[in-house]
């Protein structure tokens, strides 16, 4: 279904998040500047996926590839570079824009073909394929937590892990061929259960020992870290039927402003995730399973 949203309001809408965003980063750890620019250069890593290279290689002469690659890399940068000057943090934005030049021949730089094995192996496809894509993050993620623990800093901690999860909610942000839902056999109710268990399993794997160590050395802040905790996971299963309320095209703006709604006055999710449960499965029956 097509939304009438005037591209202009998304954009803005994208702008204001992506600054407030920023802000809380900035706000949360004195690492920001160097954790933003990593977050940067990981996003460009996805321009360098082998099947997107591929495609454009066939699509596009030798040139025009070469121009779009660097055009997309720039604009992906840009935002990021503003955002550093603004903050006076030149060392990091002047690290960007070469960064953003080097990662367009990031492609042609051979590997080794390898599986990275993942403590996910026999669930869902969602853990297994995007814990391999955001390996960088899920380690940058880990190595704050690690910085916190050692400087005693309860805040950065919970951002860590809150980082975690939204690496883990990115997962669901791309809708799966619709041929995956095809082979479930069984009704919508059972495969939104069904995904919804399987999400909270895997990313309590790795959030609940970071909990864990974070309760033996701040145990003063349990109720905190239970409320991040259940907060969290209530909002991933949001995400996740937010997701198949559109299946099998992506998320409209509608959704992302119900989320969106639900992250800036968190109470409003006891409220959207009825809504996307309904929506989810009244689409879901309508799809040949």
């Amino acid at each position: 279904m097509a939304f009438g949203i005037n591209p202009w309001l998304g954009l803005l809408l994208i702008a204001i998040v992506f600054v407030a965003l920023s802000e809380y980063l900035f706000f949360k750890t004195e690492l920001a500047e160097w954790v933003y620019c990593i977050i940067c250069m990981s996003l460009m890593s996805g321009f360098s996926e082998s099947g997107r290279i591929n495609n454009l290689k066939q699509i596009f002469s030798v040139s025009d590839y070469w121009k779009i690659r660097l055009i997309e890399n720039c604009m992906l940068a840009c935002p990021f570079i503003i955002y550093l000057l603004c903050k006076n943090s030149h060392s990091a934005a002047l690290l960007l824009i070469p960064a953003s030049f080097i990662m367009v021949f990031v492609s042609l730089i051979p590997g080794v073909k390898m599986v990275l094995p993942t403590p996910f192996a026999k669930m869902p496809w969602e853990f297994p394929s995007g814990f391999r894509k955001t390996i960088l993050l899920i380690l940058l993620a880990m190595f704050l937590f690690v910085k916190a623990i050692q400087v005693e800093n309860f805040n950065l901690s919970l951002f860590s892990i809150g980082f975690v999860f939204v690496v883990f909610m990115s997962y669901y942000f791309k809708a799966e061929p619709i041929e995956y839902y095809s082979i479930y056999t069984m009704n919508s109710k059972a495969f939104l259960l069904k995904k919804i268990s399987f999400a909270l399993y895997c990313s309590g794997l790795l959030t609940l020992p970071m909990q864990l160590i974070v309760a033996v050395f701040f145990p003063d802040n349990i109720l905190i870290q239970a409320f991040l905790q259940f907060g969290a996971w209530v909002f991933l299963i949001s995400i996740i039927l937010a997701k198949y309320s559109a299946f099998p095209n992506e998320m409209h703006f509608p959704q992302v402003i119900l989320l969106a709604l639900s992250l800036w006055f968190p109470p409003a999710i006891f409220f959207t995730v009825p809504i996307f449960w309904i929506k989810a499965r009244n689409n879901l029956n309508e799809i040949p399973g």
